[in-house]
């Protein structure tokens, strides 16, 4: 391929010309892939693995290191790549190597990342040198072996495809003077026979309404509109025309897709976005996908979409620099969070997203009534395809090839223009009307959703039913964005702000301070604070979740603040004074987690400390609608109404004290337990009844609350007088049913000590799939404890093993996995622990959970009879939701591994004799 001497035609001096440069590094180039790829019996050093990017050793050689330009690249991951480019992206072998049978073509000149150009022979595939080290570094310590992941599991990504990576490790003189860069990937030229005198158009999207698109924060070189061209384009007054379909499907990508550059923690990517006219006779791309290209509704173009520049990793050395030194400059796109540069770079995709029953403004030669007219206006011209590539972070990292998915729509309104930037964050919690109107979320048809509306029907039997819109309706991921919602929430209310939790821990003064503000700063608000009467006052007299909440009674009065705690009926007179304060509690709690502002409340398992809020990971849903807020804020007023009230006084020890008010609704529980559960029940009860005949559903997401409140309730069989466990045993039953041959479930936990019949009816479920997501020994709050609880974490090994051994008793070993989740080790540095639960279901032919249960239930026997508890039923037929659910099932599996019988052979999986003891003992009731 590559000539065999090209240095032998020049003279010394000519290493100062700039074609020798460009001829000797295409030449070197080329060379590398002289060498056949062999298969995996020809990579015996380990050291160069076929499926993985080899570890960055550098060598030396005194000869070698004289090299200025004629570098002995190797190929990363080649067998890798190789797979890539012949299974997923049907490339031929033989016709791609032959591309560098000939001579690249260089490209100079091009924006201000410096780096280098080739385009091959037919212009089909771009070679870009990456010269920085941080890039190449996260390149190949986390990008290369993240991507081959996502595209197995993600055959439609639009992130851009990447068909080989190169490399030098030899040190070089080249590389010591900056001349010549050791690391080069090759890519599919998406905009190939780009011709603007045709017709063609492109452009380079960013969210540049909120950042300022910089280099390296210079700010001499950005001052101007052309200098800020060469990083993200802005866009002619064009329109593009999609359905329906095409809309909502390239939505889902994008969503996906940057969730998953959130997890690698890249930021400063941008969308890439091609037209083209088709022309006379001209065949429709095949197959149609957003790489090959997508017919417009009204059939005159065709786009192509696909995501660059993802190499800008925040945790490497020069991206944290440059955070540093951004926070003397407005934020940059360089200097943001993953979480919070994907959500700008969405958002704007949902900005011109409209729907009118009068199509205004719709094209005359768009025939079809579902057609969306997609309005993207600029500010400057559009730059050439080349300047795209060329701008600062711009290797294009490919991971995925667009498949044509198959959507069922049923739209009978159009989208009304809107004249907005076409650049992309997540829908706003609060902009949604409640039940009835719909965003822009398809609709699906078939057997799918006919199983649906089945479920709903079944639940109307059992709970009140809500009607939302998606856009009312977040979820959230980390525990850092709980927080800062919360203190958000918190800051913003005007009315009321009602929290229902465990406790708070002892150190939450930034906390208490946020509430602090909010009551300063708004006369008009009420803030009413629900814990548990035995966890809250564990630590007394010490500081306590008491001691942390009196100060603000003290300070702003009782009828601007209430505080009260919740104790069970279940402990009372000898039991209580005999029993220690860190065993108490296993007579029941105040479970539920609701933390409610004004017309909004987060659902969530997670109480209020400081490691719920940095490494205790859990799940959170942000429900931004009146209706469903206010029934929530009633079950969290009566069950005030059947607490003690918490005062401050400072005559005693404690500095506060319980007191039961003569207005609750029922006497103490403990003076008169038996009194006490009848009252409760006659207050409760009413409260869990499902709605009295349903009107017809006219949303395609709806809301169940559901609630266990057997501590409270009179009479035999208190357990099924709640909603809880009896819509969740409904549900699962439904996974028997011959309809649910091809659905799938996942279920997680924090303790892995799942109710009886939860478990059997999920093992014996006709699901085709599923996956439990438990916390390892390592990531268990109890992990290293002293006393009785130090047993509990090699406790839920027992467990977990007599789990995967009813898997093999009951299916056969086949079709239910068990995933152990780990992050670091907890009391270490990085270590967390894990808290999350729930339950999801995907439906038969569903792309993704069209149902799931959050809040606070833990499923075990203990939730159902001695906890307060309150979750949610979450059922919608909205993709986009259902992608969000399908990505918070994605984040948590993250840091999760597969767990095997034979992995309980190993030595850090014995489990102390002790442990068996207690096992037996006390039969894991709670």
């Amino acid at each position: 391929m590559a000539d065999i001497d090209p240095i032998a035609r020049h003279r010394w001096y000519s290493i100062f010309s700039k074609s020798y440069k460009t001829h000797v590094i295409d030449n070197s180039i080329r060379r590398a892939f002289d060498e056949p790829l062999g298969d995996e019996d020809d990579y015996n050093d380990l050291r160069w693995p076929p499926h993985a990017a080899p570890p960055i050793v550098r060598t030396f050689s005194f000869t070698g290191f004289f090299r200025m330009y004629d570098l002995p690249f190797r190929r990363a991951a080649p067998l890798l790549f190789h797979r890539l480019r012949k299974g997923e992206w049907n490339i031929d072998e033989h016709k791609y190597t032959s591309q560098f049978d000939h001579r690249l073509t260089p490209v100079s000149g091009l924006g201000f990342s410096g780096s280098l150009f080739f385009f091959s022979t037919d212009g089909s595939l771009i070679v870009k040198s990456v010269g920085r080290r941080f890039e190449y570094t996260f390149l190949y310590t986390q990008c290369i072996e993240a991507y081959g992941n996502y595209i197995l599991e993600n055959p439609d990504s639009l992130l851009c495809r990447m068909t080989d990576v190169l490399f030098c490790f030899a040190r070089h003189l080249g590389g010591v003077l900056g001349v010549s860069p050791s690391h080069y990937v090759v890519m599919h030229n998406l905009l190939q026979g780009m011709d603007a005198e045709r017709g063609w158009k492109k452009w380079d999207l960013k969210p540049q309404q909120f950042f300022e698109p910089t280099r390296d924060l210079i700010p001499d070189k950005i001052k101007t509109e052309q200098a800020k061209s060469g990083l993200a384009d802005s866009m002619d007054d064009d329109r593009i025309y999609l359905t329906e379909q095409q809309k909502d499907e390239f939505q889902t990508l994008l969503e996906r897709d940057t969730e998953f550059l959130q997890r690698i923690e890249t930021i400063d990517y941008s969308l890439l976005l091609g037209r083209y006219p088709i022309e006379k006779n001209s065949k429709p791309p095949q197959p149609e996908n957003w790489i090959t290209g997508v017919t417009s509704a009204d059939g005159k173009h065709v786009y192509r979409a696909c995501i660059v520049d993802f190499l800008w990793n925040v945790n490497q050395l020069q991206a944290k620099i440059t955070k540093v030194a951004g926070k003397l400059l407005p934020e940059q796109t360089v200097t943001t969070q993953p979480g919070r540069y994907r959500r700008e770079f969405l958002a704007q995709s949902q900005r011109f997203r409209r729907r009118d029953n009068k199509p205004q403004g719709y094209p005359p030669s768009c025939s079809s009534p579902r057609a969306s007219c997609l309005v993207l206006r600029p500010n400057t011209p559009p730059y050439s395809f080349l300047r795209i590539m060329a701008s600062t972070r711009a290797t294009c990292l490919l991971l995925r090839q667009v498949r044509p998915r198959t959507f069922n729509i049923n739209i009978s309104a159009a989208h009304r223009p809107s004249r907005r930037t076409f650049s992309f964050t997540s829908r706003n919690p609060s902009s949604g009307s409640g039940a009835g109107a719909e965003s822009s979320g398809s609709d699906g048809g078939g057997s799918t959703f006919t199983i649906l509306r089945g479920l709903i029907d079944e639940m109307d039997k059992l709970a009140p039913r809500f009607e939302v819109t998606p856009r009312e309706i977040t979820v959230l991921k980390e525990p850092e964005e709980f927080y800062r919602t919360l203190k958000m929430k918190i800051l913003s209310a005007k009315k009321r702000v009602f929290i229902a939790t465990l406790y708070i821990g002892r150190t939450e003064h930034e906390l208490m301070e946020t509430i602090k503000t909010a009551l300063r700063n708004t006369p008009s608000l009420k803030v009413s604070i629900l814990t548990d009467a035995l966890r809250g006052t564990r630590e007394a007299p010490d500081v306590c979740s008491a001691t942390l909440l009196v100060p603000l009674v003290k300070e702003f009065g009782e009828d601007r603040v209430e505080l009260r705690m919740f104790h069970t009926p279940n402990l009372k007179g000898l039991k209580k004074a005999v029993i220690p304060k860190r065993l108490n509690e296993g007579w029941g709690l105040q479970h539920m987690k609701l933390y409610g502002f004004d017309d909004e409340v987060i659902l969530s398992g997670a109480n209020l400390s400081k490691d719920y809020f940095t490494n205790r990971q859990d799940r959170y849903h942000l429900f931004s609608t009146k209706a469903l807020t206010e029934y929530y804020a009633r079950i969290h007023d009566a069950i005030c109404n059947l607490s003690f009230k918490v005062q401050p006084n400072d005559k005693l020890e404690n500095r506060f004290e319980l007191l039961w008010p003569p207005s609750n609704a029922a006497p103490s529980p403990l003076d008169d337990s038996a009194a006490f559960r009848t009252a409760a029940s006659a207050l409760i009860s009413p409260l869990l009844q499902p709605t009295a005949a349903p009107p017809p559903r006219k949303s395609k997401t709806v809301v169940y609350p559901i609630g266990q409140f057997t501590p409270l309730m009179a009479g035999s069989g208190a357990e099924n007088h709640s909603t809880e466990h009896r819509s969740i045993l409904s549900i699962l039953r439904t996974l028997s049913r011959d309809d649910f041959a091809d659905s799938s479930w996942t279920f997680t936990a924090g303790y892995f000590n799942m109710h009886r019949e939860l478990k059997e009816l999920l093992l014996t479920s006709r699901s085709s799939s599923g996956t439990v997501i438990t916390a390892a020994p390592e990531a268990n709050g109890f992990y290293g404890s002293a006393g009785i609880s130090g047993y509990l974490p090699p406790g839920y090994l027992i467990l977990a093993r007599r789990f995967l051994e009813d898997v093999g008793r009951v299916r056969g070993g086949r079709g239910v996995e068990l995933l152990e989740w780990r992050r670091g080790i907890v009391g270490q540095p990085g270590g967390w622990t894990y808290h999350a639960k729930g339950i999801w279901i995907t439906l038969p032919e569903g792309p993704a959970p069209g149902l799931t249960v959050v809040g606070s239930s833990n499923y075990t026997r203990r939730s159902h009879k001695l906890d307060l508890e309150m979750n949610a039923v979450v059922v919608t037929e909205d993709r986009q939701l259902q992608e969000e659910l399908a990505g918070e099932v994605r984040h948590l599996k993250r840091f999760a591994e597969r767990l095997e019988l034979q992995d309980f052979e190993k030595e850090e999986r014995k489990v102390p004799w002790e442990t068996k003891v207690l096992l037996w003992l006390v039969g894991w009731g709670l």
